[in-house]
């Protein structure tokens, strides 16, 4: 939209867009307009006759992409991606093939803001990329699309942050790489032009509505598109840091946010952060005095219009008003900053925690992104102290946010390059916690140890003592470096000990010292060491829990058993724990364990009953908070452990393990370590009792309870055998619909399973294919050919792979995709002229005669290479010896000759003529053709009916050669 510069300068004098006093909008004003929530999209209708007829399928998969885009918004990537596959390969209108499209993109969109992985974060940037492409082209085939402005504005916003992350790593590397900065230019500019489609796809759809009088609809429309100056502005700005004069593009983004202002409503979020990311454009520029001005503007107004009631907003509304509040401040800090204000930037951070605290309203990913800016700013003025303790802050309470992995690692780098030296304790622990997370073990107790080493107080150690020795035995035992871990584990007893942490870490630190001087007593098998060991078992007998010594010795015999007898001897260690042991409960479920490794199914149940009427006894109820802790522990170990037994082949009593099993989620709420399994053994009793349904529905259950792939992968390799089994029993009982039905569900729920294998079984995937080609799914049945061909092509020999690809040839012709299988089956007759093969060869080239749902006879064309047909059924024809006259391929070689014959006829009259012939003089069109012979055939060799029909019809459309 083009201007003239008077113009401009009276925009910019407007009273609203120069952050004058704002009317406080209606709640869906701010939802409608908050840049953070994407406006409500209703759309004008595509200019089409009406739309298309909607039947069940399409139903089905509409309920199956609105699913989709539910766990997508709510961060279920691999999930949601596997409900998207289950339409995958549907006959899908437009609409619904363009909302795949865009729910695609939008997962790969928000996989992108859910890491701190750069790298991680560009690949589903790219992806997404990959999938809302197509909605850029002018004509494309979405067009008409309702979605096509929403999906404008995802894939400009995706180029846009594709290109910022190009342009920091460009920056990262000492603006050496080319490439990187051209690829970040190509970003941005493309993110222009999409905005800019944005605005255009925005107006016209406007004016459509203006001509069907429906100006509510074009107004807000046209308030959508003209959203698109602010987001060109905000473009530009990240743009201007590739350029080697930035001024222009800095100009132009003020340009472009100033005409945004002027076409902006009072008192929306959207004007705020124009006027926000104006002062932004003004700072870069070195219009320091402007840029502080605007920056308090949008500090003021919000203030009035949002912040001063911010209780009275719903959450969502509140979490977008504070991300704007947090920019502002932020953004002002810096500014502030580069102008050597510090103590009036450390100012505006402080009041923008303090005004968090008193509105009791937590940071949100876009806060803790500010405050890490901060801490960089802090560190980079030689404030190391300072900025390790805000990236402390934001590392323990910013989790699940990219900033907080970001300052976990800068507190990692910091040790690693040695400057955390005389920072303090809490922040060293963060730091620790973060190497043992990675599984940097000996990093992980330097750290600790020097968190140790700087606390200076008495309060300090109180604070942080018993933690810090906890950390230094963890990742010392984890390193194997059993000695120093027996020391440390002794430390933290004597911290325990001194500062009253509670009883269980005095007790848990006892029983580790021992274990570590054990350890190192099986390595060394020294003298000294044994004493150590010895003294560590006396401290045990003082406390009086050497029952838990007992235990923890036998649980090690029980884990390193592998024969009956080894299970028989850690029996007898576990029988040795009396009753008034702590862990003696526990001990009873090891025994029930042991009689299972020693083969004793029915001695290890009536164990587990004894637990179960342990827990069930009123005298034996817990009276303290640690006894019920062990007794929670020991209940859900024996409720579990005879489930697992019940549903044992052996034992076979799946209804049995589901009553047991039968709210054990609720009854042991804070046993979460045992959940998963249980839900998994769900899965397990219903497809053990033949409920294949029942089945996929715990299996359901456990997919909304995790999306790790251990248990699911599991789950729904079961379900779908249960299926395949329940298939093969309806075929038995001769019911083929229900047999189709059944074989359909085990293939969906196979292939599910093969893609969360990784593609790692041939057999399974050749399965899947052959269970979808019985019923008629073609392309899903290519999907599992080609799959199995790719993922194994290095793998298996020639031979072995022949099976997929005659899989996927046959996939291809059920198709009338003859031209794509026709190299596969010249390919496989070269190699291996079995009969399966000819047979699929002829039929794919020369076609064949099939019969339709009513019953009447159809020719099916081949790729009409009638030639090598008729060639290749007269080789299976004479193939065939006098004993197997009469098999059906015999028939079919006949009738496939003959056809190719009948088809090529259409060229060439000759064909007809022969065909006619060997019709003749077999008497092949005549019902009583060989009766007697037939008559003394088995049933299986008997000429069947429907090869009849088809001669029958070949009769009638040949002419007779009189």
């Amino acid at each position: 939209m083009n201007q003239s510069s008077d113009s401009r300068s009276n925009r910019a004098a407007h009273p609203v867009a120069r952050g004058s006093a704002l009317l406080r909008p209606a709640l869906a004003g701010l939802i409608s307009l908050a840049v953070a929530a994407p406006a409500p999209r209703a759309l004008a209708p595509p200019p089409v006759a009406g739309p298309p007829p909607v039947d069940a399928a399409e139903d089905l998969a509409r309920d199956d992409i609105r699913f989709a885009e539910n766990l997508a918004r709510y961060r279920y990537f691999t999930l949601a991606n596997e409900v998207l596959a289950t339409v995958d390969g549907a006959s899908l209108s437009t609409d619904l093939e363009g909302r795949v499209s865009h729910t695609r993109g939008l997962i790969y969109k928000r996989a992108s803001e859910s890491t701190a992985d750069e790298t991680a974060r560009i690949g589903h940037l790219t992806t997404a990329i990959g999938h809302l492409d197509e909605w850029g082209k002018a004509g494309g085939v979405f067009s008409f699309h309702e979605r096509r402005p929403d999906a404008l504005q995802d894939l400009a916003e995706i180029h846009h942050e594709r290109g910022k992350l190009r342009a920091r790593s460009w920056n990262d590397g000492g603006r050496t790489d080319d490439r990187l900065r051209d690829d970040a230019t190509t970003d941005f500019k493309d993110a222009d032009e999409t905005y800019n489609a944005l605005l255009r796809e925005c107006e016209s759809r406007a004016d459509q509505l203006d001509d069907e009088d429906n100006a509510d609809e074009a107004a807000s429309l046209r308030e959508r598109g003209a959203l698109s100056y602010y987001f060109r502005g905000r473009n530009a700005i990240a743009w201007a840091e590739l350029e080697d004069d930035p001024t222009f593009r800095y100009e132009r983004a003020i340009e472009l946010l100033l005409e945004y202002q002027w076409e902006a409503g009072a008192g929306t979020i959207s004007l705020l952060y124009a006027m926000h990311y104006e002062a932004v454009a003004h700072a870069r520029l070195g219009n320091t005095e402007d840029a502080l001005d605007q920056h308090q503007n949008v500090i003021d107004e919000a203030t009035i219009a949002f912040w001063a009631d911010l209780d009275t907003f719903p959450a969502s509304s509140r979490a977008i008003i504070a991300e704007l509040m947090d920019f502002s401040w932020g953004a002002m800090a810096e500014v502030q900053a580069d102008t050597g204000d510090i103590d009036g930037a450390q100012a505006t951070i402080e009041l923008m925690r303090a005004e968090h605290a008193a509105k009791q309203q937590p940071f949100g990913c876009k806060g803790w992104e500010v405050l890490l800016e901060w801490g960089d700013t802090l560190a980079g003025l030689g404030r190391g102290r300072e900025a390790n303790d805000l990236y402390k802050l934001i590392a323990d309470d910013g989790r699940g946010c990219p900033a907080g992995e970001i300052a976990g690692g800068k507190l990692a780098d910091a040790v690693e390059g040695g400057s955390l030296t005389g920072t303090s304790p809490g922040v060293l622990i963060s730091a620790g916690e973060g190497f043992y997370k990675d599984g940097k073990y000996d990093q992980a107790a330097y750290t600790f140890q020097l968190a140790l080493a700087n606390v200076t107080t008495d309060e300090e150690r109180q604070r942080h003592a018993v933690e810090a020795w906890i950390g230094v035995a963890k990742s010392l035992e984890r390193a194997k470096r059993h000695l120093e871990a027996a020391l440390a584990y002794e430390r933290l007893f004597e911290a325990a000990q001194r500062d009253a942490a509670p009883r269980d870490v005095s007790e848990t630190a006892a029983l580790r010292t021992y274990e570590m001087y054990r350890r190192r007593l099986r390595e060394t098998d020294d003298p000294f060491d044994k004493s150590l060991r010895d003294g560590a078992s006396a401290r045990l007998s003082e406390l009086g829990i050497e029952g838990d010594l007992i235990i923890t010795q036998a649980t090690e015999r029980f884990d390193e058993a592998k024969t009956p007898a080894e299970f028989r001897t850690a029996l007898s260690d576990f029988e040795a724990v009396t009753e008034d042991a702590p862990s003696y409960e526990r001990a009873i479920v090891y025994r029930g364990r042991c009689l299972v490794g020693a083969g004793d199914n029915t001695g290890a149940l009536a164990i587990y009953d004894e637990m179960l009427a342990r827990a069930q006894d009123p005298d034996l109820e817990p009276t303290n908070n640690d006894a019920r802790s062990r007794r929670d522990l020991a209940l859900a170990e024996a409720i579990y452990y005879k489930a697992l037994l019940l549903l044992d082949d052996d034992v076979g009593r799946p209804d049995e393990a589901l009553a047991l099993l039968d709210g054990f989620e609720t009854q042991l709420a804070k046993q979460t370590g045992f959940h998963e399994l249980v839900k998994y053994q769900r899965v397990v009793a219903h497809t053990m009792a033949d409920r294949p349904t029942d089945g996929e529905a715990a299996l359901e259950a456990l997919r909304e309870f995790t999306e790790r792939p251990t248990y699911l992968l599991l789950g729904t390799n079961k379900v779908a055998r249960s299926y395949r089994d329940a298939a093969q029993a309806a075929a038995d009982a001769g019911d083929e619909a229900d047999e189709l039905r059944l074989l359909e569900l085990a293939a969906e729920h196979m292939w599910a399973y093969c893609e969360l294998d990784g593609f790692g079984s041939f057999v399974n995937l050749l399965a899947t294919g052959d269970w979808f080609l019985r019923v008629d799914r073609c392309e899903d049945a290519e999907r599992c050919y080609e799959t199995a061909i790719k993922s194994f092509d290095a793998k298996l020999d020639d031979d072995d792979l022949d099976e997929a690809r005659i899989g996927l040839a046959r996939s291809l012709d059920c198709q009338s995709k003859f031209g794509r299988s026709r190299p596969y089956w010249t390919d496989l007759v070269s190699r291996n002229p079995d009969r399966a093969i000819l047979r699929g060869a002829a039929r794919s080239l020369g076609g064949w005669l099939d019969t339709d749902d009513s019953g009447q006879i159809i020719e099916v064309p081949g790729a009409g290479e009638y030639d090598e047909a008729y060639n290749l059924w007269l080789r299976l024809y004479k193939g065939v010896n006098q004993n197997n006259k009469y098999e059906r391929i015999w028939w079919e070689a006949k009738l496939g000759a003959i056809y190719s014959k009948y088809r090529q006829g259409a060229s060439n009259s000759q064909a007809t003529i022969e065909a006619r012939k060997v019709l003749d003089s077999q008497r092949l069109s005549t019902p009583e053709y060989d009766q007697s012979t037939q008559e003394g055939l088995a049933a299986e060799l008997r000429y069947e009916d429907h090869f009849k029909n088809y001669f029958r019809y070949l009769d009638r459309k040949l002419p007779t050669n009189e």
